[in-house]
């Protein structure tokens, strides 16, 4: 599996660590993902991804489009189909505030579909980039 990343330019580079192509046939459907210090954005060109919370309280949840990710305090699973098409953005810790008209709070420890929080722009932006040749190309387009 192949992952590209790289820091946008500014002013994104201000709220966003970087943005990243993740494709390819994984060694493992399964990712344990520890803790993270900061909120994503997964928009998701593949098939379904399904996310479990290490609380087993919290329903798993299953994407085909994209889905918010706030600050995770503890473990998650996140499980692939083959092969893998992921395009995504890590922010800041902070980062994530000027994107989503919620507090950043709200997010924690949660995830919530792109169509909950921006409407119908994920199908165009999911467009956008499925027409992008290269992974170059996917990431500029996603920084647009």
């Amino acid at each position: 599996m192949e992952y590209v990343g790289r820091v946008p330019a500014p002013p994104l580079d201000r709220f966003i660590d970087d943005v990243y192509c993740l494709t390819g046939v994984p060694r493992h459907r399964r990712m344990n993902v520890p803790p993270m210090p900061s909120a994503h954005l997964f928009i998701n060109l593949g098939g379904p991804a399904r996310v479990r919370d290490s609380d087993p309280s919290v329903p798993p949840a299953v994407f085909t489009g994209g889905w918010f990710m706030g600050v995770w305090t503890r473990r998650f699973l996140l499980e692939y189909e083959t092969p893998v098409r992921l395009v995504g953005v890590h922010f800041k810790p902070w980062g994530i505030s000027p994107f989503v008209d919620m507090p950043a709070s709200e997010l924690r420890d949660r995830w919530v579909p792109v169509d909950v929080v921006w409407g119908r722009t994920l199908d165009r932006m999911r467009d956008r980039i499925a027409r992008a040749g290269s992974t170059g190309e996917i990431l500029h387009t996603l920084e647009g």
